[in-house]
């Protein structure tokens, strides 16, 4: 971690690490930022209203609500992700289900 530290110059920095232990040795296999929420909800935070939340958090920034909600339009803005059930030869159809959104932002296929 050191060594990951120094290298990347990296100080106080959230982040989710995997590794593997083989033995005695101790094997990263990768490191990301922390997600702060998971399945990229932070991006919600931005489409709604315009907060980069890692940015907050690296500097300790606090959102200015007043101005923010001043600017609401009321939309609504949501995330869900669709499970694909293990059955052999399933394909999800993204663009038939996205005719049951109104205005979608962006899609993520993920092949697991």
């Amino acid at each position: 971690m050191d060594k990951i530290a120094k290298c990347c110059h990296y100080r106080n920095f959230p982040f989710h690490l995997e590794l593997r232990v083989k033995g005695d040795k101790i094997i990263p296999i990768e490191l990301n930022p922390m997600r702060l929420c998971g399945w990229c909800i932070t991006d919600i935070a931005y489409c709604a209203w315009g907060i980069n939340v890692y940015e907050y958090f690296l500097n300790r920034k606090i959102p200015d609500w007043k101005a923010i909600l001043s600017k609401s339009d009321n939309s609504y803005y949501y995330f869900t992700i669709g499970e694909n059930p293990k059955a052999e030869n399933f394909e999800i159809d993204y663009y038939k289900y996205l005719k049951n959104i109104s205005n979608p932002l962006d899609i993520r296929k993920i092949e697991v």
